[in-house]
C-alpha cells in the first residue's frame, strides 16, 4: 500500500496509543496531523496556532488543547521519531511530515514462493527517517498501552498554512534560507517587550526560564504578543509604581496563556478634609420583615378576604412519598381561569408540611360541613370564605 494512504494512517493511529509514552496531546496533535496531511505536496502544512484552533473546533467539549501542550507534543512527536519538522520561521508555517514505516519492519519470510515478501508489524520496533539513509537506520523503540486512545478522522483535506492559509507548494531552497534566525530577536525582544519601561526582576532567572522553555518562532511570536497584551493591561492602570509578575515568574508560571489581569480602575474621590461626615440613618425595618413567606398560593395573587368557589381541584403523587394537592378558587366572572391556585401537600416526607397540609382537608370538610371527605370532587362548586395575607398563606371560614 502507498505510504500515505488511508489504511496506513489508520494503522499508524492505532499503533500510536501502544507507546507508553503517548499523552492525551501527543495522540491528538499526531492524529491531527495525519489527517491534515496533503499528499499533493508531501507534508502538513500548518502553524502552531492553526492546530490549537483546530483541535479546540473539534474538541466535542470545546477545550482542545493549550499553545504548549501543542509545542511540546510536536517536540516528542519528532524526538521519537513519529514526525519529521521543518520549522517555519516568522510568519511561515511550519511543514510536519509523518515517518509513514514507523511501527512496521520487513522481513523475509522463509519456505514462500519465489522468495516472496511479507510484512508484518512487530509492537516492538520503529522505524526512524533518517535524511541519509543507510542499512542502521532502524532503531527499537518501546512500545507500551497508555492510558487513552485517539482516532483518525476519515476525511483529508488539502487546506493548511498559517492560521488557516490555503496550502502552498514547498518553497524553493533558496527562499528557505531568508528567514532563518530562529525566534527573531530570543530573550531579549521578549525582555524589552514585555516591560520597555523599566526591570522585571532577575534577568538570568527570565534567561533561563526562557531557554528551558526553549520557544519555536510560533511559540516565540504567541509570547510577544501576550507580552504586549500584560504590558497595555498594566500601563492602563496610570500607576508607574503598580506592581508587575517578574518575567521569570510569568514563563515557568505559563502565565502568558491567560489573559491579564484587570485594568486598574481609579478610585472614587476623598471627601473635603472639612466636610463632617454625615451620620447614617439606618432604614426602616417593618416589623415582619423577617417573617419568612409561607407561599401557599402564587406570587402574584391578591391579598385580602374573598368569597370563593371551588371551580376545580388536581391531585398529584409526585413520588412513593409525596401527594401534591392543588385547588382552583374562583370569585370572579372574568372567565379566564381560577384566581388563586391553593397548593398543598397531604403526603410529604416533612413531617410538619404534610401536619399543615391535612389541616387544610380537616378545616374545608368542617367548613362545608362534610362527615368524611375522601375525594376532591367533593369540594367542587362549594361556596367558602377564604383570607390571603402578606405572607402568602391562606385560611378558610364558613361563607356567610
Amino acid at each position: 500500500m502507498d505510504d500515505d494512504s488511508l489504511e496506513n494512517k489508520f494503522r499508524l493511529a492505532t499503533i500510536a496509543p501502544l507507546d507508553r509514552r503517548m499523552k492525551r496531546k501527543h495522540l491528538a496533535v499526531y492524529g491531527f496531523l495525519l489527517d491534515w496531511y496533503h499528499r499533493k505536496y508531501g507534508d502538513a502544512l500548518a502553524s502552531v496556532r492553526h492546530i490549537v484552533a483546530q483541535l479546540k473546533e473539534r474538541d466535542p467539549a470545546g477545550i482542545g488543547l493549550y499553545t504548549g501542550d501543542v509545542h511540546s507534543a510536536l517536540k516528542d512527536l519528532e524526538a521519537w521519531g513519529y514526525i519529521t519538522a521543518d520549522v517555519g520561521v516568522g510568519r511561515r508555517a511550519s511543514r510536519y511530515v509523518p515517518v509513514w514505516a514507523h511501527g512496521s519492519s520487513v522481513r523475509e519470510i522463509p519456505n514462500t514462493i519465489e522468495d516472496e515478501i511479507s510484512v508484518r508489524e512487530n509492537q516492538n520496533t520503529s522505524v526512524r527517517e533518517n535524511q541519509n539513509t543507510t542499512s542502521d537506520s532502524v532503531h527499537k523503540t518501546q512500545n507500551e498501552d497508555p492510558p487513552t486512545r485517539t482516532r483518525l478522522q476519515d476525511g483529508v483535506t488539502g487546506i493548511g498554512g498559517d492560521d488557516c492559509a490555503p496550502a502552498t507548494p514547498p518553497l524553493p531552497v533558496g527562499l528557505e534560507a531568508t528567514g532563518a534566525g530562529g525566534a527573531q530577536g530570543g530573550f531579549e525582544e521578549l525582555w524589552k517587550t514585555y516591560f520597555p519601561k523599566r526591570g522585571q526582576g532577575d534577568k538570568k532567572k527570565a534567561r533561563s526560564a526562557y531557554e528551558a522553555l526553549a520557544p519555536d518562532a510560533d511559540l516565540h511570536s504567541s509570547l510577544l504578543d501576550s507580552a504586549r497584551a500584560w504590558f497595555e493591561a498594566w500601563q492602563a492602570q496610570g500607576k508607574p509604581d503598580a506592581p508587575r509578575k517578574h518575567l521569570d515568574t510569568w514563563l515557568t508560571g505559563e502565565h502568558y496563556e491567560c489573559d491579564p489581569p484587570a485594568a486598574y480602575k481609579p478610585r472614587e474621590r476623598k471627601a473635603k478634609a472639612n466636610a463632617k461626615p454625615r451620620p447614617e440613618q439606618p432604614a426602616p425595618v417593618a416589623a415582619n420583615d423577617d417573617w419568612p413567606m409561607i407561599c401557599d398560593v402564587g406570587p402574584f395573587s391578591p391579598f385580602g378576604t374573598f368569597y370563593a368557589t371551588i371551580t376545580g381541584s388536581k391531585v398529584e403523587q409526585v413520588d412513593y412519598s409525596t401527594q401534591k394537592v392543588v385547588l382552583d378558587l374562583t370569585w370572579s366572572d372574568r372567565g379566564s381561569g381560577p384566581d388563586v391556585q391553593h397548593t398543598f401537600y397531604y403526603e410529604h416526607t416533612d413531617p410538619a408540611i404534610q401536619e399543615r397540609g391535612q389541616k387544610f382537608i380537616r378545616r374545608l370538610a368542617d367548613c362545608l360541613d362534610i362527615d368524611e371527605l375522601t375525594d376532591t370532587n367533593q369540594l367542587h362548586d362549594r361556596r367558602i370564605k377564604c383570607t390571603i395575607n402578606d405572607r402568602l398563606a391562606i385560611s378558610y371560614s364558613r361563607a356567610a
